[in-house]
């Protein structure tokens, strides 16, 4: 047994432990800090599109206090709130010596739940809690070197590191200003203990970095395509090169639009707002009203005029950025919608599916949300409200065909609508609508200028007798008839089923695979290749000390760690 697995054992029984372990976050403090207790921030990402099964974020931090010969000497904190790649953690702590001993993730979707957890590898490193003090352990970057379908069960192989983000105590004093007024300003933020192994670390984590996913395409003027995602990742394709042009820091990219001037606006998590020229440089924010608004989308006018979408906790903004001056104002709240209760069985997935719909329109925008249409006229400075479909997505096409699958309470999904003109007329396809009917989908559809449409079919087989299977290949599906009868027309591999409507065009639509890859198709989905490859670094070249495999249920050491690398 390497000493790294052996370092590892004692932590198993967290395991078998945890709805045991004292959960120490602020959301539970009433009144004052305990004596005797410091506060600990930190963040997680994850560089994947899912960690597994329906699982995508951690939900909490395991600590493990070494040295102790009490009984309490495991902590959890908590994710404090939803984000879309990037979870914060704040909790209060008995002062003492740490580790991490796992992250760990817990979703309940309506009568069942699911649960997930990576343990720590020793050479993260410990750090100290003491009374009254703040202890930022930065953020951890969480590699899995699989990607794995929703309903697959079996773990990834994974490496974990950590980078220091010494901002992360600035924010959560914004966030949470009752805990910041009880810290001593006089008093050092206190961080990890020094153990000569930093370089391994920030090794793994540029090797990360440079792997960030990709979850979106953009179609750029000059006829090369930008892919934007995870970790500030952003990639230019140009005729089969691809050039990396990622921002420094780490949070993930929503949406990258390119203006009239030649900058691009680019928005993301955590009120990442800004503008950069050239690309991925002399990138400049401008400050957002609320700094914990997630930006969701950007769209341009016919006038070329930027508009954006963001998420806050109480609802969601909408913001003009002048072009011209390089200035952004409030226009709009929305409230969210209130969740149903056949919609409490999936509401994990309600904000990536259910949040207001922006479409750039030649008079200003539009937003669909909840049975209504919100139109802005720019040139009058006007809003108008209607009566409009509730749409669970919506997707512009560079052609100017909005394609939407509007929502049913009842049946999931209803049949497809399409529009030539911004949404002022729909028309409807004539396939079966709903869940049970068969027909309807949520997977983006393209619509060819002739009328053909295409989609990726099912990349499950689901079994409700025997065990479901992730099929190997995945159908693309087309319809001549308006949506009548779908067939197939090739295939494309597992993992990659959705197609980039926003970045498509007749003589080339793209799919965006989960491992980051995308595929291209020259023949309406008969034929598809490889026009980028996955970004999932290789499990073999990575620091050994770093990364764990997992066989079933079994942890298995990848290589021998640093010889002092041990558990007290």
């Amino acid at each position: 047994m390497s000493m790294r697995l052996a370092s590892i054992l004692p932590i198993l029984a967290i395991l078998t432990s945890c709805a045991t372990v004292p959960n120490t976050s602020i959301e539970n403090l009433q009144g004052d800090i305990p004596d005797g207790n410091g506060l600990v921030v930190a963040e997680t990402i994850t560089n994947g599109e899912r960690i597994v099964g329906p699982v995508r974020y951690w939900t909490e931090i395991v600590l493990w206090r070494v040295d102790y010969d009490g009984e309490d000497d495991t902590f959890s904190i908590d994710s404090l709130s939803y984000s879309l790649s990037t979870q914060a953690y704040m909790g209060l702590v008995p002062e003492g010596t740490y580790r991490v001993g796992m992250l760990y993730a817990f979703l309940q979707l309506g009568d069942r739940s699911f649960s997930a957890r990576a343990l720590a590898p020793p050479a993260i490193g410990t750090f100290e809690v003491r009374a009254g003090h703040v202890t930022n352990l930065g953020t951890f970057l969480y590699q899995p070197f699989q990607d794995r379908n929703w309903i697959d069960t079996e773990y990834p192989d994974y490496a974990m590191t950590r980078i220091p983000d010494d901002d992360l105590w600035e924010s959560a004093k914004l966030a949470n200003p009752h805990i910041a007024a009880q810290i001593d300003a006089d008093y050092p933020v206190l961080g990890w203990n020094p153990d000569g192994y930093d370089a391994i670390r920030n090794d793994a984590a540029r090797m990360i970095k440079e792997a960030a996913l990709p979850t979106r395409i953009h179609a750029l003027a000059d006829g090369s395509f930008l892919f934007s995602g995870l970790l500030g990742g952003l990639y230019s394709l140009r005729d089969g090169a691809v050039q990396n042009f990622s921002l420094d820091d780490n949070y993930k990219i929503t949406d990258v639009v390119e203006l009239s001037n030649g900058q691009f606006l680019i928005g993301g998590e955590l009120g990442k707002l800004g503008t950069s020229m050239p690309l991925g440089e002399n990138v400049k924010y401008m400050p957002m009203e609320q700094r914990l608004a997630h930006i969701l989308d950007i769209d341009r006018s016919g006038s070329g005029q930027a508009y954006v979408l963001s998420l806050t906790n109480d609802g969601y903004g909408i913001y003009q950025y002048d072009v011209d001056k390089g200035s952004l104002s409030f226009l709009k709240k929305l409230h969210k919608k209130k969740i149903g209760f056949i919609e409490r069985g999936y509401i994990a997935y309600v904000e990536d599916i259910r949040h207001p719909n922006l479409i750039g329109t030649p008079e200003g925008i539009a937003i669909y949300f909840d049975k209504l249409v919100f139109r802005y006229d720019e040139q009058a400075d006007q809003w108008s409200e209607s009566e409009a479909l509730e749409f669970n997505t919506m997707y512009q096409q560079r052609d100017g065909y909005i394609t939407g699958t509007p929502y049913s309470s009842w049946s999931g999904t209803m049949p497809l609508r399409y529009s030539a003109d911004g949404g002022l007329n729909w028309t409807e396809s004539d396939e079966t609508g709903g869940i049970f009917g068969g027909g309807a989908s949520q997977e983006p559809t393209y619509r060819f200028s002739d009328g053909e449409f295409i989609r990726t079919g099912e990349d499950v087989d689901i079994n409700f007798w025997t065990e479901s299977e992730v099929l190997d290949e995945v159908p693309i599906l087309s319809s001549t008839d308006n949506g009548v009868n779908w067939a197939p027309v090739g295939s494309i591999p597992r993992g990659c089923v959705t197609i980039a409507v926003e970045s498509s065009r007749d003589e080339l639509v793209h799919i965006l695979c989960n491992n980051g890859a995308a595929i291209s198709s020259t023949d309406r989905g008969r034929s598809w290749s490889e026009s980028f490859a996955p970004r999932i670094p290789d499990f073999e070249t990575f620091p050994g000390a770093l990364k764990l495999r997992y066989q079933s249920e079994e942890i298995k050491s990848t290589s021998p760690p640093p010889p002092i690398i041990t558990v007290d």
